[in-house]
């Protein structure tokens, strides 16, 4: 009896140094550093919400999301782009979410003054933004030593009528995403205003956000409306998207801030922000001109609340959109679902079009007869930028002893306090906790949800 407890000690210090050193040896998660940007008056309004989401988003996915609050609604856009700049030069953030009104630079086109918000004024941090006119709107843009974006930006930007109560909903919303409450239906839907801007393939037959789609969710579950010679009916379409929760939308259609056209009628915010509960899609992909221009689409009502921003923030299932902000023409999108597909989240796969779309060649090859400093393609993501594609909800994980959805040292210390025990770290379920549920933990280290 003497001996006993001196050789199991010894055992399980034997252990604990071998779990040290192979956990020291086991390669680290990689950690996207996401900076939050929030008002404080705002901030005080959804405190534990945010934390909430805070703590759900880091447990599923490799993000370390770092909420700043401050006096940010009353800045200038120069002063809030040093301040992301500094970010990105002392901390490495990836990307940042400006949550509330966050104020916002304006871009004026080279080519017929086409104007609206720029995304890019906080994405290009190395870049150089000049008002040649000096009209108040930026119209020159350097692309500095990176030729593209060096972070990914999304607007969490409810409608300012309803901004607190509407930013809670997002957040609760993720919520249910997040822990499985809600799960979305698993199908993709492509709508086409009839031949326009090129769209279809020239065989009429496949359109090209459908490869990726179909990749995810499989041919029988992505959907088309205007395949073709068939027209798109507003009403009909409207009806589609809110029969059910779709994953994933793509919208090809001429639009403008407050809505979309399509062949026969048009969906505009009001139908969005009137919509029932729950229905709609998840992530809504709007390819056209001046779908993501806020400006004087602000949400002081339902119809003066810009179309992309209404369907993240409307009551429906939505969380996410992506729109343009001037007459762009209807492009790139689908280069966000195929990241997806490849496993990016959405934030990243938003990052991965802005690399293929926003730089100097891709626009010299966009617009061959124009100088590409004064000329950008006004892309912007809208809503939660932390979700997958074909999500199923929290799964379990081997390994997962603390429940927060990855394996770590918390997860082996739980492990090693309860070894030669019979329960609290029994991962294979024969009954004690011994070196084969160790080898299983060790095996899922370094694990996330999904």
């Amino acid at each position: 009896m003497e001996s006993a407890m001196p050789r199991r000690t010894s055992t399980l210090l034997s252990l604990t140094s071998i779990v040290l050193l192979i956990a020291a040896s086991a390669p680290a998660l990689a950690t996207d550093n996401v900076a939050m940007l929030i008002d404080a008056e705002l901030y005080d309004q959804v405190q534990v919400e945010l934390a909430h989401y805070q703590e759900l988003v880091e447990a599923r996915f490799p993000v370390y999301l770092q909420i700043h609050v401050g006096d940010f609604a009353s800045n200038t856009p120069e002063a809030i782009r040093v301040f992301i700049q500094d970010e990105y030069d002392q901390n490495a953030i990836t990307g940042v979410i400006l949550v509330g009104q966050i104020p916002y630079a304006r871009w004026e086109q080279g080519y017929n003054s086409n104007q609206g918000i720029i995304s890019f004024f906080y994405e290009d941090l190395d870049g150089t933004f000049g008002d040649v006119d000096a009209d108040g709107l930026y119209d020159w843009h350097d692309w500095g030593e990176n030729d593209g974006p060096e972070i990914w930006a999304c607007w969490m930007r409810p409608p300012v009528r309803w901004e607190a109560s509407l930013l809670s909903n997002l957040l609760a919303e993720a919520s249910d995403y997040y822990t499985g409450d809600f799960v979305t239906e698993k199908r993709g839907l492509v709508a086409c205003h009839n031949d326009y801007d090129n769209n279809f393939y020239s065989s009429g037959s496949t359109i090209p956000s459908m490869p990726a789609l179909i990749d995810i969710y499989g041919s029988g579950f992505v959907h088309t409306d205007g395949e073709g010679s068939d027209p798109v009916v507003a009403s009909e379409l409207l009806a589609t998207i809110m029969d059910g929760s779709h994953d994933i939308i793509h919208f090809w259609s001429h639009a403008w801030s407050g809505g979309q056209a399509w062949d026969s009628g048009y969906i505009t915010s009001t139908d969005l922000m009137t919509a029932p509960a729950g229905c709609g899609p998840l992530i809504a992909h709007i390819y056209g001109c001046h779908s993501g221009d806020f400006i004087d689409y602000e949400g002081f009502s339902n119809s003066n609340t810009n179309i992309a921003i209404a369907y993240a923030f409307g009551p429906g299932a939505g969380q996410a959109s992506t729109g343009t902000s001037w007459s762009y023409g209807t492009e790139g999108m689908n280069h966000i679902t195929e990241a997806m597909r490849d496993g990016d989240y959405l934030g990243p796969a938003y990052k991965h079009l802005l690399n293929l779309r926003e730089n100097s060649v891709a626009i010299s090859q966009r617009y061959p007869s124009r100088d590409p400093r004064m000329e950008l393609s006004g892309n912007n993501l809208f809503g939660n930028p932390f979700l997958y594609a074909n999500w199923t909800g929290q799964t379990d994980l081997v390994g997962d002893l603390d429940g927060d959805c990855d394996v770590d040292l918390s997860d082996l210390a739980i492990l090693l306090a309860a070894y030669n025990l019979t329960d609290g770290g029994d991962i294979d379920g024969d009954g004690d906790t011994d070196l084969a549920d160790l080898s299983a933990l060790l095996a899922n280290y370094g694990a996330v949800c999904p």
